[in-house]
């Protein structure tokens, strides 16, 4: 049985998120409250590093 939880790694396209669709407020939420209990989160995209820095924002984390 998992203990704690300390890192989360997700795929954003397609997986956390619909193809060009903005995350889902319960999915920030999630992540945001994952966050805020020192788990680490790792997200991955084919995306250019520039525009996930600025999607990174909208996040709150």
């Amino acid at each position: 049985m998992i203990q704690k939880i300390e890192v989360l790694a997700a795929d954003v396209d397609m997986t956390l998120s619909s193809k060009g669709s903005p995350l889902p407020e319960i999915t920030i939420q999630a992540l945001k409250e994952l966050h805020d209990k020192n788990v680490k989160i790792g997200l991955a995209t084919g995306r250019e590093i520039t525009e996930m820095e600025k999607r990174k924002e909208s996040f709150g984390i």
